[in-house]
């Protein structure tokens, strides 16, 4: 009785049809990276736009419940360019208010 084994390939170039490639690896941890990369950088962004800004830059939200700024929370993260881009421009004299 023989034992199945791989098959061995003499030329160097010829793959196995199985197997993750370099590119596909470094996708694989480069899109985590980069989700986690947004994130970070909305939280950073989030909680003190909420915290100081969401009041000057939204009449609306001026004077907001803790709980509704933690239900905003995720999606200030989340757009954070947005929020940042709100708060800058509200900031500046005459500056646009929502």
């Amino acid at each position: 009785m023989s034992a199945l084994t791989a098959p061995q390939y003499s030329d160097r170039s010829v793959r196995a049809p199985f197997g993750p490639r370099k590119k596909e690896l470094a996708m694989l941890v480069w899109i985590p990276t980069a989700v986690a990369a947004w994130f970070t950088i909305g939280l950073l962004v989030a909680v003190p736009f909420l915290l100081v800004g969401v009041g000057r830059a939204v009449e609306g939200a001026r004077g907001s419940s803790v709980a509704f700024r933690l239900v905003v929370l995720p999606a200030a993260a989340l757009l954070w360019p947005v929020m940042l881009r709100l708060w800058i421009g509200s900031a500046r004299p005459g500056g646009r208010r929502a």
